[in-house]
């Protein structure tokens, strides 16, 4: 992100989330000027957002968000002690991709599962290709997909609820 500025958080917000995704129900953020703007708020209006705020010194309020930034900059360390080099911005958006396609133990399934409804085409499996076992007919496989997918959910929300 090159700045902080409200039109550049709302410019990314729009071209990198609802563009790729759709627009959303509720955005939670923190109470930074460029997230309190009335630009990013006169977007909200329009899609229809709900926007809501976390509350003031209470990161706890948003769990997921803070815990997935824990994740983060643990992997980060480790990289930086390992390799003993701060180029860690050249490989972000792969361990990004690991850390989608990982199953969470939160959760018991993938991000990308929970938010995409499929998984992600990892390089090593295009790399290394197995033949599938048990292999059955497409109109089978997409309703086992969906079976799992609808199951996913339903235990991603209790797992959520319970946090």
């Amino acid at each position: 992100m090159p700045n902080q500025e409200a039109s550049t958080t709302t410019s990314l917000f729009v071209n990198g989330w609802v563009a790729r995704f759709g627009t959303l129900t509720e955005l939670q953020s923190e109470r930074g000027a460029a997230f309190e703007s009335r630009f990013l708020k006169e977007i909200c209006l329009r899609l229809r957002i709900h926007k809501t705020r976390a509350p003031l010194y209470h990161p706890q309020s948003n769990g997921l968000v803070e815990r997935t930034n824990c994740t983060v900059m643990t992997i980060l360390r480790a990289f930086i002690e390992r390799h003993q080099s701060n180029r860690w911005d050249e490989i972000l958006s792969q361990w990004l991709l690991a850390y989608r396609a990982a199953v969470h133990s939160s959760a018991e399934y993938t991000p990308s599962i929970i938010t995409l409804w499929h998984e992600l085409r990892l390089p090593i499996k295009v790399l290394t290709p197995l033949a599938p076992a048990g292999f059955i007919g497409l109109p089978q496989y997409v309703k086992k997909l969906d079976e799992r997918l609808r199951v996913a959910y339903k235990i991603a929300a209790q797992h959520q609820s319970k946090s």
